[in-house]
């Protein structure tokens, strides 16, 4: 039988309380001066790939399911400082989604290059609320690569709708 070799470099922490990359972290991960080293040594490092699926759920139906947004004061006033600002609609709450939020910490994380592929909810393609970030990374990436994905059940029928049991639409994302 093989011996256990940890990986060094697994860290406890909130990626978006931890978005102003100083080596901060949200308290109830600062367990012990190991962990929060990883977290300033991943802090330090440069990424080139940043690949995930972040949570979407802006439009919560019941808010006794507990999973409300939380506030990100740095992220968010990131988001307000560009993806809102550049935008035109009345209404934008909906861009303070924890999906976006990933986006915005996934495009500052990389600086001026570097690859993000992500899963996520496609409302962002068209609806009038994201013109700001539609612009954003437009102005922000050289390259952006939409896969739609549909899984909006009530917009599909027949087989397909089995692949896709949720009510959000989502697509892949590739900056």
């Amino acid at each position: 039988m093989g011996e256990y070799l940890e990986f060094q470099n697994i860290c406890l922490m909130d990626t978006l309380y931890n978005s102003n990359f100083a080596g901060k972290q949200f308290d109830l991960f600062d367990m012990n001066q190991e962990n929060t080293g990883r977290i300033k040594r991943q802090n330090e490092t440069d990424i080139s790939v940043i690949i995930g699926n972040p949570p979407y759920n802006a439009k919560q139906e019941n808010f006794n399911d507990n999973n409300a947004n939380r506030k990100y004061e740095t992220i968010d006033k990131r988001i307000k400082n560009t993806y809102i600002k550049e935008g035109t609609a009345q209404n934008q709450i909906v861009v303070y989604d924890m999906y976006t939020r990933f986006i915005r910490w996934a495009t500052d994380r990389l600086a001026d290059e570097g690859i993000v592929a992500f899963i996520s909810n496609s409302s962002f393609i068209d609806a009038s609320a994201f013109d700001g970030l539609r612009k954003c990374l437009e102005d922000e990436f050289d390259y952006i690569y939409i896969i739609d994905l549909g899984g909006n059940v009530r917009a599909i029928s027949g087989k397909m709708a089995f692949l896709f049991l949720r009510n959000i639409p989502f697509s892949v994302l590739l900056l």
